[in-house]
C-alpha cells in the first residue's frame, strides 16, 4: 500500500495529466487557513485549522479567480510531480 507522499503524488500526476492542474510554474504564493473548500490536488476539505497555500498562475483559470488552493503536503507532491514532468 502507498504512503501519504505516493498517494499525492500520484493524485498531483493523474491531475496534471489531465489538464487540471497547471504544469507551469506559479507566480504568487501565499498561506492562509482553509475554508472548507475542496484541495485542488487529494479533494479533501481545506479546514479552519489548516494551512492553506493559494497559488496564482499567469493565465486567467476559470476556478477560483485564477488561483487553486491547497494543503501544504499537496503542493509539494504537485509541485514535485510538476516539475518531472515538465522541467523547464
Amino acid at each position: 500500500m502507498p504512503d501519504d507522499a505516493t498517494r499525492l503524488r500520484n493524485a498531483a500526476q493523474r491531475a496534471i495529466l489531465a489538464g487540471t492542474l497547471p504544469r507551469e510554474q506559479w507566480v504568487h504564493l501565499w498561506g492562509q487557513p482553509g475554508d472548507d473548500t475542496a484541495c485542488a490536488v487529494c479533494g479533501e476539505g481545506l479546514r479552519p485549522d489548516q494551512l492553506t497555500l493559494g497559488v496564482q498562475f499567469t493565465h486567467d483559470r476559470p476556478e477560483a479567480s485564477g488561483a487553486l488552493y491547497v494543503h501544504l503536503p499537496c503542493f509539494v507532491a504537485w509541485d514535485q510531480e510538476r516539475q518531472q514532468l515538465d522541467p523547464t
